[in-house]
């Protein structure tokens, strides 16, 4: 398959998908998937909110289930321990704050040592091109500030998050830079895309009425 036909799938089935979900919730009132066209297609939060990260095995740009069974948020790490270990979180530090240069970075070692085992990392096959794609994503934040993404389809290609059991504000997979470099430099408010809540909010949020979701998903947020 060519690489444009992929890309035109992936669109088509982007501007599909949330409509499809909602179709699926329909006959079957149980399952809430995301995305979905009655949820908000972006939260705006203060990145200083956000209290962990992990990474859960899911797509959203596939479609996935909003509300999530098990230990996932249990075992999210705190966001100043994610700074310390993670490479991408080290490395945000390292060129941010403490102005290292590119070879010098947690996360060049780390791509460099993926390069070298699968022959390309993101596309990439020099480590210091990502990398300085990385440090030019930082400059346009610093410079131009955190803007937008824009994309067709709007519940997705945001820095993603969860909620959990407890209520807390947690990163998950996509946006890792993103998020760090706002996070470090300040910023007040960056768009995000809610992809899963834990399961233990389904019965409470469903009592309410599907349509009530957004607003209860709003309170969480905002305190």
């Amino acid at each position: 398959m060519s690489i444009y036909l992929k890309k035109f799938r992936f669109l088509f089935t982007s501007l599909l998908l949330p409509y499809r979900n909602f179709f699926i919730y329909i006959f079957n009132s149980s399952r809430v998937l995301y995305p979905s066209i009655f949820l908000n297609k972006k939260y705006y939060i203060d990145p200083l909110i956000v209290q962990k990260r992990t990474s859960i095995p899911m797509k959203p740009k596939l479609g996935s289930q909003l509300f999530l069974d098990g230990d996932w948020d249990i075992k999210a790490v705190p966001i100043e321990e994610v700074f310390k270990y993670i490479p991408k979180y080290k490395t945000s530090k390292e060129i941010i704050c403490q102005k290292l240069a590119i070879k010098e970075t947690s996360e060049y070692e780390f791509v460099k040592s993926k390069i070298s085992k699968d022959n390309e990392y993101k596309g990439f096959k020099d480590p210091i091109e990502y990398m300085k794609s990385i440090a030019n994503l930082y400059d346009s934040i610093k410079i131009d500030g955190y803007r937008e993404n824009n994309s067709v389809c709007r519940w997705i290609g945001e820095v993603e998050i969860a909620i959990g059991r407890g209520g807390e504000i947690i990163k998950i997979n996509s946006g890792n830079h993103r998020f760090a470099c706002a996070y470090l430099l300040g910023e007040k408010k960056i768009p995000v895309n809610l992809c899963a809540v834990h399961s233990n909010y389904k019965k409470q949020f469903m009592s309410d009425g599907i349509f009530k979701l957004n607003r209860n998903i709003e309170k969480i947020i905002n305190g």
